[in-house]
């Protein structure tokens, strides 16, 4: 069987594959949706520019190329039985998230109460569809209502997947810390199993953008939740941000007498034990 040479344009420039959801940057060039939002998002330092021209962009808005994704279609079914794997059904373009959407299911949340839950769901799926989304869910002010509400289990789940920026955290931290390492605090000795692992995440990610005054006002009962995640051990994640969360805390001296008296001698010992007993 001949091999069947895919047109270039259908081609995303980054991974040289066919496209399955074209969509355009502002310089004009298309790429697969899933390959330039790992390229915009993804990277702890966000890339600004376009893979292909180096050009420094503006804004990182994605437009769908609907006219190159019905030609791709279109050729698809053309050559279905003679281009191996083409039978993989490529998928309409994902509607564009409206911001004002965005800011509408936020004011709904904060407005009446008892939708809180089903506008954080919808949010939470928006959120997982792309991390641009995350992104737009950012700059509409999500993240601020999100540790107002991180009592509730599906704003603490947002939140962490959201993965707030180190600039915004200190901004929380800074403008709300109290309040907020303390809701923080009231999930990781109450909530669910899952909420606090998540809560341990954002404590330990809050705290490395905390000031020495917080840092060093820290309770024994902190010590004492995050000795008890580390004997619970709810997630691999969770135990790495408890451990990391003790040492940036430890480096204070009278933070080691609250980790002493908050059990911390014996935690660390059955840790060490059960780790030893797993290797042998």
């Amino acid at each position: 069987m001949d091999e069947i040479e895919v047109p270039t344009l259908f081609l995303c420039p980054i991974s040289l594959q066919l496209m399955s959801d074209p969509v355009t940057v502002c310089t004009g060039i298309t790429y697969d949706r899933e390959n330039i939002e790992r390229w915009l998002f993804s990277s702890c330092k966000k890339n600004k520019t376009c893979p292909v021209t180096r050009q420094s962009l503006p804004h990182t808005d994605l437009t769908p190329n609907h006219t190159l994704q019905r030609l791709i279609q279109a050729w698809c079914t053309n050559n279905n039985n003679a281009w191996f794997g083409i039978e993989t059904i490529i998928s309409s373009p994902k509607p564009t998230i409206d911001q004002t959407q965005i800011v509408k299911l936020l004011m709904e949340a904060k407005k009446f109460p008892e939708k809180q839950l089903k506008c954080l769901r919808r949010l939470q799926s928006i959120a997982f569809e792309s991390e641009s989304n995350k992104i737009y869910l950012e700059s509409a002010g999500a993240i601020d209502f999100l540790a107002s509400s991180v009592m509730s289990e599906a704003a603490i789940e947002l939140l962490f997947h959201l993965n707030p920026s180190e600039s915004h955290l200190k901004n929380l931290v800074n403008s709300e810390g109290i309040q907020f390492i303390e809701s923080l605090f009231h999930v990781l000795k109450h909530g669910k199993c899952q909420s606090r692992a998540y809560a341990t995440v954002l404590l330990k990610s809050s705290f490395e953008v905390a000031g020495p005054t917080q840092l060093s006002n820290v309770t024994s009962e902190m010590f004492v939740e995050m000795f008890r995640v580390l004997r619970d051990q709810i997630s691999q994640e969770a135990s790495k941000a408890a451990l990391k969360l003790l040492v940036e805390l430890c480096s204070w001296s009278r933070n080691r007498i609250k980790a002493v008296e908050g059990g911390g001698v014996l935690a660390l010992i059955e840790l060490l034990l059960d780790v030893s007993e797993r290797n042998m």
